[in-house]
């Protein structure tokens, strides 16, 4: 059984605390991937085994990486974090609107896929995460400080590692 967390990056992987702290180099303040946080996520996805299931609408600008040109986000995200780029296991689908959007989008590929053993959901708004999928998998980040040791650790504990 395959391991999944569902990613999502602005407020997880970036946020605003971190690039005034300058925590992340100056080409990508904005919008970047904070390496710190990066190397946190890597190492739920290395002690857990898990798999990346990108439900961020990052999904839909697999070319966007202003601050690395000529490389594309997943890449700089995988070097960051420590992971193969095989630690990607694909994005949530996008449906047509909804009240619950993206929590109808990982249940839908949960149903889509058989064999998926323990999972979790990385992000920072959950308003249309939780009607969904409850409350018992999900972590959710501040958007203003982004993935810390404590949501690292809870993933964790989520996933059994």
């Amino acid at each position: 059984m395959e391991t999944i967390i569902f990613l999502d990056v602005d407020g997880v992987l970036n946020a605003p605390a971190s690039a005034a702290r300058g925590d992340r180099p100056d080409d990508e303040r904005l919008y970047g991937l904070d390496p710190a946080k990066c190397r946190l996520l890597g190492e739920v996805v290395r002690r857990a085994r898990a798999g990346l299931v990108v439900s961020s609408c990052w999904r839909k600008f697999e070319d966007y990486a202003p601050w690395a040109p000529g490389r594309k986000w997943r890449e700089v995200l995988a070097e960051r974090a420590g992971i193969p780029a095989a630690a990607f296991a694909g994005d949530t689908p996008s449906l047509p609107a909804t009240p619950f959007q993206r929590g109808s989008e990982i249940e839908a590929w949960l149903v889509s896929r058989a064999g998926v053993g323990p999972w979790a959901v990385l992000d920072d708004e959950v308003g249309d995460i939780v009607p969904v999928l409850g409350p018992g998998r999900v972590v959710k980040t501040d958007p203003g400080e982004g993935l810390t040791a404590g949501e690292r650790d809870a993933l964790l504990a989520l996933l059994g590692a």
